[in-house]
């Protein structure tokens, strides 16, 4: 099969592109640029040697992918990665007649660096709906003229990194990255270092140690950083109590929260509620 470079969108179909120019921090996790697309009638995208690593995380309806000497569906909920220097052609399944789907291109770095031994699959993605919501409201912040929270880029590469790191066998980092990730989505759940240590099979020390690896922080810096941070989105686009809001992030005394939110912010909770309300 002969491979050329070329896209068709029917005019019915809708994508939406996130790019370092737009949002520079995505350059902090080797991202190149990203996209949101909701397909319709029509669609496919050839590259004879792509230069960047591509990923395709299938939200609604179906795709096709043909690499050499194959042809994988792409169904809902499902992964496509395809590796650089590598051709391949994607398609909107016409069966489906509709595909919604997330893609992300990855620059060829050391970040992700074993990707380049893989070939092209498709395996399933539990975390492509996460994948979706974050880049959506990393759209909307960046068409409202934000300034992103860098935890959006950070569960964006974490979320990555989980998704790859299944179709492989996960190494300390991976397990850390993968703990500390679920620590941050539910963060009414109390956890000590020692708990989280055990779940990845290492030591406290080690466990710590490779935290600052990945994040520069210590585990119970960076869980403090995400809910404080989360704790200010709350403030701000909520009506909730001080007190409701200290429950959400694990705190059973708001008392402690304020303390803690004061120290983080220089601000209390009410005080950064009301200079909000007036930017």
């Amino acid at each position: 099969m002969q491979w050329n470079d070329k896209v068709y969108l029917d005019p019915e179909c809708r994508e939406r592109f996130l790019t370092q120019s737009d949002i520079p921090e995505l350059s902090s996790s080797h991202i190149h640029m990203a996209g949101l697309a909701n397909l319709r009638n029509s669609y496919h995208v050839e590259r004879a040697n792509p230069s960047y690593h591509t990923l395709i995380y299938s939200i609604h309806g179906a795709g096709i992918l043909y690499v050499e000497d194959e042809q994988l569906a792409i169904p809902s909920g499902h992964l496509a990665f395809l590796p650089a220097h590598k051709p391949f052609r994607f398609v909107l399944d016409p069966q489906s007649g509709h595909w919604d789907m997330a893609w992300l291109i990855l620059d060829r770095s050391q970040l992700w660096a074993s990707l380049s031994e893989r070939n092209a699959y498709v395996t399933s993605a539990p975390h492509a709906e996460l994948l979706w919501g974050l880049l959506t409201v990393m759209f909307h912040d960046m068409q409202q003229r934000k300034s992103h929270n860098s935890t959006w880029i950070e569960q964006l590469e974490d979320a990555l990194q989980f998704s790859l790191a299944s179709h492989s066998k996960p190494d300390a980092s991976d397990r850390v990255r993968h703990i500390i990730r679920d620590a941050s989505l539910h963060l009414h759940r109390s956890q000590s270092v020692s708990e989280m240590a055990a779940q990845a099979h290492l030591s406290n020390a080690h466990f710590t140690r490779i935290c600052q690896q990945l994040y520069q922080q210590s585990p119970k810096q960076y869980l403090l950083k995400v809910k404080m941070q989360r704790a200010a989105e709350l403030l701000t686009f909520t009506n909730w109590s001080v007190s409701s809001i200290a429950s959400q992030l694990g705190y059973d005394d708001p008392f402690t929260f304020t303390h803690r939110f004061n120290a983080f912010y220089k601000q209390a909770p009410r005080d950064y509620r009301k200079a909000q309300l007036h930017k």
